[in-house]
């Protein structure tokens, strides 16, 4: 579909997807600042209710620290029997602090002591208010939400505890406000706000106990679940509410519902809290000026840009079409009619080098058909020269076929040879330990049997016939090490980790190598030649560790898998480099044969055989070799 569609119309789309862009960006940035303009609003008639709480709370103190002085510097004492320091404080108090609905003395049980006027202790049941209560069992100041007495007043109190001259709690000293008459009242009313702003100061449960619109008096805010959780958090909020305030009916009944904006901030020295009200038109007046303006800007934008791109992609579009016709003239094979196109600017400079292609493109064209006439003549002497390459690559090719099959069979004849001088060897250390076995060790055994058969004769001669003895012995125990050196008879007999256990001790032990061995797996018997390769590959490593690792310790571990065999054997002795064994330490002479064979003896089970060691980190060899699956089970 876009070969479809005219440049013109692409430039159109592209431009203005572009311009789409652009004034996505312009308008997310527009309504972050106009979200950041309401934020600000938001947070000054914020900032505006945490300070009218803080001047209440200023109030409250004063009013509190009154109390408080006519408790304690006139030194009240429920519990001294001495009525007359409390009747003067409270005539006192009465007559020059804001406690206009009375004021009183309570004993640690509740029951007043006395009161001013004294007529308030008949009207009154003090132990049934939440902040006596309060007081009494905290220990603390309490001042009260707003609340009617027995006389129809409403009324805020305070209680302040007293004590003793002991310092033990005594009781309290309260006083009661009464809210029509209270200078806070007359304070709010005093404040510069806006004639659209309202304040309120409500208690914890929503009652308005005093407020800047008289018709708001000691009625219930709108609001009065979520201000009461509010002052019970202690948290300050703002934000804007869009159903449940209406203004005054004869305001018109096109304006009977009102969006406002609110700001509510606790106090701290009572459960009170301050909302301050006003319509959002005049608190976001700012923020909706902003959205107003950018609207408008940005519809300007949009279609001055269009017109703009309209008229732009004309004056490409038209040049442009010119020079498509050319060239689909030229893509025709028509290369004779010239590409006439003016202008100074980018189009007309493309317009000249489409010509001078269209020149050039001709000129190339007559020389390709030379070109190619020649290059007919040298493709057809290549392929001859190739053809003679080709035969004689077939008859290199067979040759090294050839060779290699040579190869190969001389490798299977070395291993087989090998094989054969292998078992060669072990059929020659078998008749060899038979031998040894057969006929000097039982000489020696004869030779130690006759040696204390003859000491039983005269003392003189005990002493050179035990040296005799004792030499004959060694003599037998080297030739038995020497028959299981050669061919051990545990590995015939009981198979090869009963073998490689005994080897392990009778090498090892005797050294300051201490011998480690761990079997895992299902441990079977193994066929002959296996057996007989594992144990002289392990037999030749231990060997090496007692010659040359100077080895604290030696480990040996045999893992029986399903189909393999697994034997790693770990030293931590001196350790050596194992590229070094491969070079020449005299002309035709290197090191390493040991290594070397059992490469050899694992190659020919088809087997892995790996050594890492480094200096000082002693050598760690690892062999596998293929067992099968019939191998029987160890009894």
């Amino acid at each position: 579909m876009p070969g479809r569609i005219s440049l013109s119309t692409r430039l159109l789309l592209l431009v203005a997807l572009g311009l789409g862009a652009t004034l996505a960006t312009f308008g997310i940035l527009g309504f972050m600042a106009v979200r950041q303009a309401e934020d600000e609003a938001l947070d000054t008639r914020l900032k505006m209710a945490r300070a009218l709480a803080a001047q209440i709370d200023y109030l409250l103190v004063r009013e509190l620290q009154a109390l408080q002085e006519a408790a304690y510097v006139r030194q009240i004492d429920p519990t001294d029997g001495d009525p007359e320091p409390e009747q003067a404080a409270l005539r006192e108090a009465y007559l020059r602090t804001t406690f206009n609905g009375g004021l009183y003395v309570l004993d640690r049980e509740g029951q007043p002591h006395w009161t001013e006027p004294p007529s308030l202790a008949m009207s009154q049941d003090f132990l049934a208010l939440p902040h006596v209560q309060s007081t009494l069992q905290t220990g603390r100041i309490a001042v009260s939400d707003a609340y009617r007495d027995p006389l129809g007043r409403l009324l805020i109190s305070v209680a302040v505890p007293l004590k003793d001259r002991a310092g033990n709690p005594a009781g309290l000293l309260g006083g009661d406000i009464e809210i029509i008459s209270w200078p806070l009242q007359r304070a709010l009313a005093s404040l510069a706000l806006e004639p659209t702003d309202d304040l309120e100061l409500v208690d914890s449960h929503g009652l308005v106990i005093a407020s800047t619109r008289p018709a708001a008096l000691f009625t219930t805010s709108d609001h009065a679940g979520q201000l009461a959780d509010l002052i019970a958090a202690g948290e300050s909020r703002a934000g804007t509410c869009h159903a449940c305030h209406r203004k005054p009916a004869d305001a018109g009944p096109e304006q009977i519902e009102e969006k406002q904006v609110m700001a509510f901030a606790p106090l701290t020295m009572a459960p009170w809290g301050v909302l301050l009200r006003e319509p959002e038109e005049t608190a976001l007046a700012a923020s909706r000026t902003l959205r107003t303006r950018l609207i408008i800007g940005g519809g300007l934008l949009a279609v001055v840009s269009l017109l703009t791109v309209w008229v732009t992609a004309q004056s490409i579009v038209r040049p442009l079409r010119q020079l498509t016709e050319a060239a689909d003239t030229m893509a025709a094979g028509d290369l004779q009619h010239p590409v006439r196109l003016g202008g100074r600017d980018e189009i007309g400079r493309l317009g000249r080098a489409f010509e001078t292609m269209r020149r050039r493109l001709k000129g190339a064209l007559e020389d390709m058909e030379h070109l190619n006439a020649e290059l007919e003549r040298r493709v057809r002497r290549r392929t001859r020269q190739l053809e003679v390459s080709h035969a004689r690559l077939q008859e290199a090719t067979a040759v090294t076929q050839r060779l290699y099959r040579d190869l190969q069979h001389k490798e299977a004849l070395r291993s087989q040879l090998l094989r054969q001088v292998i078992s060669a060897q072990e059929d020659e250390r078998k008749r060899i330990a038979r031998e040894l076995h057969d006929e000097m060790s039982q000489a020696l055994s004869l030779l130690i049997l006759k040696v204390q058969e003859a000491r039983a004769g005269p003392a003189a001669a005990q002493e050179p016939l035990t040296s005799v003895e004792t030499l004959a012995r060694g003599l037998l125990d080297g030739v038995h090490r020497i028959i299981f050196d050669l061919r051990p008879s545990l590995l015939d007999d009981l198979g090869l980790v009963a073998a490689i256990r005994w080897l392990v001790r009778t090498r090892l032990d005797p050294t300051e190598t201490a011998g480690l061995m761990e079997i895992s797996g299902r441990e079977r018997r193994l066929a002959p030649e296996i057996e007989t390769t594992v144990f002289r590959v392990i037999q030749e490593a231990i060997t090496n560790v007692v010659r040359h690792a100077h080895a604290s310790q030696a480990l040996v571990q045999i893992q029986f898998a399903d189909d393999r065999l697994r034997v790693d054997i770990t030293d931590d002795g001196v350790g050596f480099v194992p590229e070094e064994l491969d070079k020449e330490i005299a002309p035709g002479l290197r090191r390493g044969f040991g290594l070397m064979g059992m490469r050899e003896r694992i190659a020919l089970l088809d087997g892995v055989f790996q050594v890492r060691s480094a200096p000082g980190r002693g050598t760690h060899l690892h062999l596998e070799v293929p067992i099968g699956s019939k191998a029987e089970s160890a009894p």
